[in-house]
Formats: structure tokens, sequence, C-alpha cells
């Protein structure tokens, strides 16, 4: 754990949803001179609190499918399970150690149902003896919130990955300057153009562009939560009443949860599923109370899950042109 004075806290804050902003920028709004939230921001990056800066990318609006998949291991050994992850790491978005009815979560983008059953069948056909269940969902939503819990706040705006009625024709520069920003997000416009070859107004035209039509949702951080002192765990609720109005009502209570960081919907998973970020185990009591008291008839029952080491996340899928 590291001890976070409140001028880091604003500047993580504000690189919520808009990591691109400037020094200056930043600086007007924490109370600080260009000079020091420059400083700051290299100190938080070498101490590893902030792992990397990306684009939120809104790939269901690249016409993919986003699909959850859980493991339950068996008759392993650490050895082989760092095979498994590092396997999986090549074609997963998401890869995460977690703790509870699970072992490994991860989350995936394709182009449709065929394409993920070849990919699970693939994974069972050289891991299955090591797996002794597996369980998948398909994702429709992710509510990305704000991390209230860093100034002890009350900001409610969220983005949503989600299907639009947004369309664009994407080349190659458009795929290769996502696939660029999904890593290095705060990576200044002059310097990308220098990389690729191209001018600088090209490159910020773009942007604005897949901005405009909702591919790149923001800009945040990826940060190191351990370090923040902070636990991370999902939690699901299986519902009575799975009426959309209690659903609405339930997703609206969550985003308003200082430690909740995302929101998920689909099909096939748990009828309403946070994802927190908390100090304690207490802390996660305490939620969950809070929901069983508020939605007492509506729910039926829940179950949680620790994420304890989070190997990879990325938006952005594969894509080829």
């Amino acid at each position: 754990m590291i001890n976070l004075d409140l001028k880091d806290r604003k500047i993580l804050f504000e690189l919520e949803f808009n990591a691109r902003q400037s020094d200056t920028q930043l600086a007007k709004k924490v109370g600080l001179k260009r000079e020091v939230v420059a400083y700051r921001l290299k100190r938080l990056e070498q101490k590893n609190v902030i792992l990397k800066y990306h684009a939120i990318v809104n790939s269901m609006n690249l016409g993919q499918m986003m699909y959850r998949t859980y493991f339950k291991l068996q008759k392993t050994n650490p050895d082989k399970e760092r095979e498994i992850n590092q396997y999986l790491l090549g074609k997963f978005n998401w890869v995460t150690k977690v703790r509870g009815p699970w072992d490994i979560a991860t989350m995936t983008f394709v182009s449709n149902n065929y394409e993920f059953d070849e990919l699970l069948k693939e994974v069972l056909s050289i891991y299955g003896e090591f797996i002794a269940d597996y369980w998948f969902a398909i994702m429709t939503k992710l509510h990305h919130c704000k991390r209230n819990y860093l100034l002890n706040t009350e900001d409610y705006t969220d983005v949503i990955l989600q299907k639009t009625d947004q369309q664009i024709d994407l080349d190659e520069l458009d795929f290769k300057l996502l696939t660029y920003l999904a890593k290095f997000g705060r990576e200044r416009y002059l310097e990308i153009a220098r990389k690729f070859n191209v001018n600088e107004k090209l490159i910020r035209d773009r942007v604005k562009r897949l901005i405009h039509n909702k591919i790149i949702l923001g800009f945040t951080t990826l940060l190191n939560i351990p370090l923040l002192g902070r636990k991370y765990y999902k939690l699901h609720f299986t519902l009575n009443d799975k009426s959309r109005e209690i659903i609405k009502k339930m997703i609206a209570d969550g985003i308003a949860q200082q430690n909740v960081i995302y929101i998920d919907e689909g099909t096939g998973c748990a009828d309403v599923e946070l994802e927190l970020q908390v100090p304690s185990t207490t802390e996660l009591y305490s939620t969950i109370d809070n929901f069983r008291g508020k939605f007492k008839e509506a729910i039926r029952d829940y179950v949680f899950m620790e994420y304890t080491e989070e190997y990879k996340f990325e938006y952005l899928p594969n894509l080829r042109l």
C-alpha cells in the first residue's frame, strides 16, 4: 500500500475518463502548478500506481460481441496454472485470477457465436483435463463508473460500452490508431503522428471522429488497486423479480455507490453484477447488506469472488481489415 495525499487522489480522479488532458488542464483542476502535476504523474507511474493509460474502446460498436468466461481448475500446480494463464493471455482481452467459486475470470470480444464456440472448444481441447467446470455469458452492456472513493465524492458519471446506431467504416490507419491508444492512451498526437509517419492534424481528426462515432468513449488509467489499499470484488445478485424496472433501480443504486467501478448487464449471467474496490471485506459486506435490505423482496441469492491478480485488461479485440 502507498500513501497518496489529496492532490494525488485528485489527479487520479480527474484522469478517470479524460486521461489525455494536458498537465496544464490538470493543474487548473487540482490547484497545482503544471510542473508539479508533471512531477506527481511521473512519480505515480514510477511507483506503479498508474500502470498504463488506455482508450476506452467501445468494441461492441465495431460489430463485436463481448463474452465473459469463468474457469474452475483441477489437478494443477503453480507451474501449470502459469502455463494456462499464459495461453489465455494470448486469446482473451481480460484475464484475472479470482478467489471464490471460480479460479480464473476472462473476457473476450468475438465477431459471432461461432467464433466464441471455436475459442472455447480450443481451450477445452488443450486444457480440458485441468478444467473442472466453466461458465460463460454474453455481455450486452458494461457501465464504467468513476472511482468516487478517491475523493469521497458523489459524481455519478459513467460511460457505457454497448451497441449503438452509430456506424463508421474504419480503415487501416483507424485500426492502427485504436490499437496504439489501447496501450498508450496519453501519448501526444505529435509523437503518434511521427511513429505513423503521417500529419499530426490527421491523427487529431481521426481521434475526434472515433469519439464522435462512439468508438472511443474516453481515456482512462489502469491502476494498481492493491497499492491503493483496496480489494477488488465481483458481486452477483440473482433475483426473484427480474422485471426491467427492478434491474434498472439496482443498476442506478450501484452507480451511486462510491466503491462500485463496473456494472455488467448480459444474457446468461447473474441478474445484476457489480464490481467493487473496497478497503476491507467489512465494506463489501456493508454493500451486500445495503442491497439486500433495499431490495429484500427482489433478491433471491448472491455470491461474490475476489479478483486477486489482474494479468491483462484491454478493451480492443485483435481486429483485422
